[in-house]
């Protein structure tokens, strides 16, 4: 709910981005994935362990990051952010070209300010976790009976 409320709210039109590159290879990788997928975007995986990405492509179905390779979209999905960008093997060359971009991470101060250094959109985290937050909470609190006062 929350990654898929992030960018189609936040990005005009979903349909002008035909690639994207996620860096990480964790658990918010499967959704982002298949979010990616139902808008028939290519997906390309990025990190810093080399092995770790040909392993995950291969489970995830997607394509192999490598040098050279330019996408719309830059997903952000390891906490690599709140440091210098330049301390995390591959991140800042999948970045080049990118248009858009959004950061798990919160607050993620190095990449939102790569962003607007660099005129790169920029889609914070909380765009993605306020939604799913409320789901979450909806689905919890449905079956209680709260009465105020």
């Amino acid at each position: 709910i929350g990654f898929r409320e992030a960018i189609t709210t936040s990005i005009k039109d979903i349909s002008t981005v035909k690639s994207a590159v996620c860096y990480g290879y964790g658990g918010v990788v499967s959704v982002v994935i298949n979010v990616l997928k139902s808008f028939n975007i290519d997906i390309y995986l990025c990190g810093r362990d080399i092995n770790k990405i040909k392993q995950r492509a291969q489970e995830l179905n997607v394509y192999e990051w490598s040098q050279g390779i330019s996408c719309d979209l830059f997903v952000n999905a390891a906490p690599v952010t709140d440091k210098p960008l330049t301390e995390s093997t591959n991140f800042l060359d999948s970045l080049q070209g990118c248009k858009i971009v959004f950061d798990h991470e919160m607050p993620g101060y190095y990449l939102k300010e790569y962003c607007n250094n660099n005129n790169v959109q920029h889609i914070p985290g909380t765009s993605m976790y306020m939604p799913q937050m409320i789901a979450q909470w909806s689905l919890f609190l449905q079956h209680l009976n709260i009465s105020s006062g």
